[in-house]
Parts: C-alpha cells; sequence; structure tokens
C-alpha cells in the first residue's frame, strides 16, 4: 500500500501535512513521480505538522521534499498533477517563486557541506531584486562521500530560509551526478548562477558550457581565496563568458573567503 499525504493550508497561509491512510472525502492532487507517494488536500490541522517540522522518517522526507520542488513554476521537473498557489511552502520560500518568466531566478549550487560563513557571505553580498534559489546537489566532479544528511539537510533548509532567499529540494533527491546545463537550459525566463572565482577558471571544463553559458542572463561571481595560478585566469575567464553576452556581476569581498567545505571535511576526518 502506497503511502498518502494530506497537506492543509492554514489561515495565516502556512502549509501543514499529516501521514494518511483515512483519506476519505479528500481531493487527490496526484501522486508524486519519484516516491510514489499519493497527495491529497485537506482543511483539517489536527494532529497536522508545518512544513518546516523535520518528517520522522527518510521516505516522508523525500515525499515532502518532492512535493515541494513540484511547486518551484519553472523548474524542469514542474507537473502539471499539482497547484500549490495558495501554500506557503515554509521553510522553503517557494510561493515567492511564480511562473514569472521576466522574474530573473539566480542559482547558487553546491554539496553545501559543510554550510558555512562564506555561503551565508555570498547570499547576504547579492544585490536586491532578482531572486537567489540555493540548489543542494552533487558535484558532477566529486564522489557521493561529500553529500548530506537528511537533518544536515534540513538544517542548511532553515539557514537559507533565516536569510530570506530560496531552496530547491529537487535534486538532492537524485542520486547521480547533476551537470548543471543538463537542467538549468531548460528552466524557463531568466536565469542566472552564481559562482566563485574558483569555479569561474573551471568554466570551460563544465560539460556543454558553450550551451550554458548561451542561455544565462548573468554571471554573479563571489571572490574566493585562489592559487597564484588560478588567479592569473579570473580576468581571461571573464571576459571569455561576457563573449557570450553574459553579464557579469562581481560581489564585494567578506572575510571568509578562505573557507572551503571540502577543506573543513577534510579536517574532520579520522587521520
Amino acid at each position: 500500500m502506497s503511502q498518502k499525504i494530506i497537506f492543509s493550508s492554514a489561515p495565516d497561509g502556512a502549509t501543514y501535512w499529516q501521514k494518511g491512510p483515512n483519506t476519505n472525502g479528500l481531493q487527490k492532487l496526484g501522486v508524486l513521480p519519484l516516491t510514489g507517494v499519493e497527495i491529497y488536500q485537506g482543511n483539517s490541522l489536527e494532529k497536522a505538522q508545518k512544513l518546516s517540522v523535520m518528517p520522522e522518517s527518510e521516505e516522508l522526507t523525500r515525499a515532502v521534499c518532492e512535493f515541494v520542488a513540484e511547486s518551484f513554476g519553472r523548474m524542469p521537473r514542474e507537473s502539471d498533477l499539482f497547484s500549490f498557489h495558495r501554500m506557503n511552502l515554509t521553510p522553503f520560500q517557494a510561493s515567492d517563486l511564480r511562473a514569472d518568466v521576466e522574474q530573473e531566478w539566480v542559482f547558487y549550487g553546491g554539496s553545501f557541506n559543510p554550510w558555512h560563513e562564506g555561503h551565508r557571505a555570498c547570499l547576504d553580498l547579492m544585490p536586491k531584486g532578482p531572486k537567489l534559489v540555493v540548489v543542494p546537489d552533487r558535484n558532477p566532479w566529486k564522489d557521493n562521500t561529500n553529500s548530506l544528511s537528511w537533518p544536515e539537510f534540513w538544517e542548511l533548509t532553515l539557514r537559507v530560509h533565516d536569510s530570506g532567499h530560496s531552496l530547491y529540494p529537487g535534486f538532492f533527491l537524485m542520486n547521480q551526478a547533476n551537470p548543471t546545463v543538463d537542467w538549468l537550459s531548460q528552466v524557463e525566463g531568466k536565469k542566472s548562477l552564481l559562482v566563485g572565482d574558483d569555479n569561474l577558471c573551471q568554466i570551460k571544463k563544465w560539460k556543454d558550457h558553450e550551451k550554458l553559458l548561451s542561455c544565462l542572463t548573468c554571471l554573479y561571481v563571489a571572490p574566493r581565496k585562489l592559487t597564484p595560478e588560478l588567479h592569473s585566469l579570473v580576468q581571461e575567464s571573464l571576459d571569455y563568458v561576457e563573449s557570450f553576452g553574459v553579464g557579469v556581476h562581481r560581489l564585494g569581498h567578506h572575510e571568509y573567503e578562505h573557507l572551503s567545505s571540502t577543506e573543513i571535511r577534510a579536517k574532520k576526518r579520522p587521520s
């Protein structure tokens, strides 16, 4: 028997959820493609939990993340089965991201394991106007040992919510590398990327980088502490990006440019 989840909207706009199986008389919205969980819409908040409360099992967490991912209307995994325009979907801030193709979305991807002050500084330095979406993902250049656990992922979600930006949980469900071009080229409307200087210098090594750059509106670049070899490539890489008609916006300097999730993980490993 498949799992069933009932989502309800409170008068204050917040979203609540609870497990079935008592779904008699409720509107069935559809079945989530990945987890196979049946989704219903109800109106009772009895025994329900806010969406910001961590579900008690990995299976339900996966279903909640997939449900939220379906509410980001311009993403390639958009489904016609669901309509969440009345749901707040806190703490993911998905209600702020309508399918307005004139609104610029800026995607900030990474493993974020662990999230640190340098990541938060990038969020705080972003200019007002574009909508920033943090995208926890798997780095195609690294193995999966750097992926977040479920509790770590939920902690990241709350930290991004606290910053006032949004988090897209759809790719966290994937078990394989997910090159940016494979999904970003399918996002409708104006889309941009936020990357560090280190990734900027590696842009020609990204999968189908010419196709990727051709679909971007702007590249927002955060300063990082670089080796001399990479530092000499920054301006050359900027000129290359601009040759595709992509705007470039350099973020300001901050005191955490030296921090690296990879190095932090390495220091935590037993010797």
